[in-house]
């Protein structure tokens, strides 16, 4: 499951065919281009990310543009320089928000994360590239106090996400919203970052616990699955 994660493409295809709200997905080869010859229409809007790695490694404002056949020659040199494939994404402008969850026999929310950047909580194009992730330019607020009915609507998508692909333990799922309250999956962590600068923490601290008692939770988790209390 963790390996399967790690494959952007193929988790936003498992979730397309289950019903689930992805982005428009394409998948450039390093020096082989398209997948399936299907690329993005010339003036859509999209963000280039790399298939494999997180932490937004390899992400900045400059993945972001209006596609046109000339930008294949980025999007391989981008694929070459990492020497794995690069999925391309249609392009959501709006809020960011993660949503940490706890699985064991059965999936609970922690809480829906909503991600600001120079205090912003609508981020528009602004998006968290590397250097904002490295810098820990970005905080976070309650979103479930900002739209409810929204928030609801997040939660049920995450667990669909982690029922669908097998995740246990802790996990989280990442989205962008739109203005108009459509909502995009747009990562899937199955190891999640848990130090306290990161949302996972955060939504625990939201629900009156420390840190010594979300990685109580996670030592408890590991012991569940194996059987072991």
């Amino acid at each position: 499951v963790v390996s399967l994660a790690r494959n952007k493409y193929h988790c936003s295809c498992l979730l397309k065919a289950n019903g689930l709200p992805t982005t428009n997905d394409y998948l450039f080869i390093p020096n082989k281009g398209w997948l399936l010859g299907k690329h993005p229409h010339v003036g859509e809007e999209v963000i280039v990310k790399l298939n494999y790695e997180t932490s937004s490694i390899g992400l900045t404002s400059d993945n972001i543009f209006i596609y046109e056949y000339s930008k294949d020659s980025f999007i391989n040199q981008m694929a070459c320089t990492y020497n794995q494939p690069v999925i391309v994404e249609s392009f959501v402008e709006g809020y960011e928000v993660e949503v940490p969850i706890i699985i064991d026999v059965d999936p609970e929310i922690v809480l829906p994360v909503g991600i600001t950047v120079d205090n912003q909580k609508k981020l528009g194009k602004q998006i968290l590239d590397y250097n904002i992730r490295r810098d820990l330019k970005f905080g976070f607020y309650n979103f479930s106090e900002t739209n409810i009915g929204l928030s609801k609507k997040l939660e049920s998508c995450a667990i669909d996400v982690v029922n669908l692909l097998g995740i246990t333990g802790f996990g989280r799922v990442d989205f962008r919203v739109d203005y108009n309250n459509n909502i995009y999956v747009t990562d899937i962590a199955t190891n999640p970052h848990i130090t306290k600068g990161m949302s996972y923490y955060y939504a625990f601290t939201e629900n009156g616990l420390d840190y010594t008692q979300m990685l109580e939770t996670l030592i408890a988790l590991s012991l569940s699955k194996n059987n072991l209390i």
